[in-house]
């Protein structure tokens, strides 16, 4: 499980989290993600929104449509961990959502 309101969570520890965010919270990056990781996320609030970032650094979430996107309740989200430049700058691109937007 993430930290509540964390907005930068590691996934080093594992490839199945959760969040339980008391308060908005604004995820803008996946600390510590390596080349390949797989990574789901259990929503298990209605308080958190992924933040699509484009700026070329580590962790950075890229999300399908280039849109920020406020999650439900119940609502998974899975992302791969990927080096954008060659370079070891490994960035989170989403794979796939539970709602399929």
């Amino acid at each position: 499980m993430f930290t509540d309101q964390d907005s930068t969570p590691r996934v080093s520890r594992g490839n199945k989290l959760s969040t339980a965010n008391t308060r908005a919270t604004s995820i803008g990056e996946l600390d510590d993600i390596y080349p390949g990781q797989e990574v789901t996320i259990v929503v298990g609030d209605a308080n958190t929104t992924f933040v699509h970032t484009a700026r070329g650094g580590a962790g950075e979430l890229r999300l399908s449509g280039a849109r920020d996107w406020a999650a439900a309740a119940t609502d998974t989200i899975t992302f791969i961990g990927y080096d954008v430049d060659g370079r070891g700058t490994i960035i989170a691109v989403e794979k796939c959502r539970s709602d399929n937007t």
